[in-house]
């Protein structure tokens, strides 16, 4: 579906605040996977999931981040 640009502004719902907060992740790693992800794949029209992975205490933690186009 061709490349996905990255996201320079971005709102954080309170459901996303609340998973990030459960799942050990910081802010600031959510603006890095939405500005330079590893991965990002159109999932359908207008939504796209954007996936990196940080390294936490020697291992890797998948961080991914939903973000909706077009609205």
């Amino acid at each position: 579906m061709g490349k996905v640009p990255p996201v320079k502004e971005y709102r954080l719902t309170a459901h996303a605040r609340f998973e990030i907060e459960r799942r050990g992740i910081e802010e600031a790693e959510v603006a890095t996977v939405l500005s330079t992800p590893e991965q990002a794949e159109v999932v359908r029209p207008g939504r796209v999931v954007y996936q990196s992975r940080f390294e936490r205490g020697g291992a890797f933690a998948d961080v991914p981040a939903a973000g909706l186009r077009g609205r």
